[in-house]
């Protein structure tokens, strides 16, 4: 499983990038547009999804700029893995 969540954020970083080259240089692709849009609602998912757990993860002890920046970049992949190892201990 740890496998397929690196691979997973592998993508994520990768999509985050290409939309980031797209804003810069629009016409170096042909798909700019789209990646953009899959880009924006995926930070608003991970945003959202931020909001819902941040308290969760401030009473975890994970720093506010580790825990808002991760959990934009990779979401459930970033916060899941930290509240079930603490729930279990």
């Amino acid at each position: 499983m740890q496998t397929i969540h690196c691979i997973i954020k592998q993508v994520l970083v990768i999509v985050f990038i290409v939309a980031a080259v797209c804003l810069v240089k629009p016409d170096l692709f042909t798909f700019a547009e789209d990646i953009i849009l899959v880009a924006q609602v995926l930070l608003a998912v991970h945003l959202v999804e931020y909001i819902l757990v941040a308290k969760k993860l401030s009473a975890k002890s994970v720093p506010f700029v580790k825990a808002f920046s991760h959990t934009l970049l990779f979401g459930v992949l970033f916060w899941q893995p930290i509240l079930a190892a603490k729930e279990n201990k």
